[in-house]
């Protein structure tokens, strides 16, 4: 039998990977509603302000 170890990082890092994205997408949210701007959030998240918008703006 092989050692499973490996396979369980991997999958312990995927698992880590979601929660991340589901904390910043919660942050993002909850930015919004503090009335942070779009061009503010896409520059926290190194992206552009349509960048921000595209990906957050219609959830």
């Amino acid at each position: 039998m092989r050692d499973r170890s490996a396979v369980a990082h991997i999958e312990s890092a995927v698992h880590a990977k979601r929660v991340a994205e589901q904390d910043v997408e919660d942050a993002v949210f909850a930015a919004r509603a503090a009335g942070v701007t779009w061009t503010e959030i896409g520059a926290a998240l190194g992206i552009t302000h349509q960048g921000a918008i595209k990906r957050y703006g219609g959830r």
